[in-house]
């Protein structure tokens, strides 16, 4: 089955635009908010944090380099979803989290099929 390039040209936008709102929703909280005291941050709540930044950093990575920011992303949000269950025994709640995984698996997407020969 073949889908039009549109089809992945707004999926690689709407990749870009939910990891641009997420990263930009984030960085006005830490700037209101402050950053949490080192000293406050549990040993195990460090790669907590790693897995939430390191998916920040694959939504800036995903605007130039897709596959690498898509990679990046799915791997700190997972990164962030195992250690919040080791942590607390369950999975992160509401319907936020599950939206992080959205920019990677569609930046990862865009790629696959760019890089897809095509039948002329």
């Amino acid at each position: 089955m073949s889908f039009p390039k549109s089809v992945f040209h707004v999926l690689r936008w709407t990749a870009r635009v939910i990891g641009s709102s997420i990263l930009a929703f984030v960085l006005v909280h830490l700037v209101s908010e402050g950053l949490p005291k080192i000293g406050d941050i549990a040993p195990g709540e460090w790669l907590l944090w790693t897995g939430f930044l390191l998916s920040l950093i694959g939504f800036a990575l995903l605007w130039k380099w897709e596959l690498t920011g898509g990679i990046v992303a799915l791997a700190g949000i997972a990164l962030f979803y195992v250690m919040n269950f080791a942590l607390s025994g369950k999975f992160p709640g509401g319907w936020v989290f599950p939206i992080f995984f959205v920019p990677g698996v569609f930046s990862i997407v865009c790629w696959l099929t760019d890089r897809r020969p095509t039948i002329h």
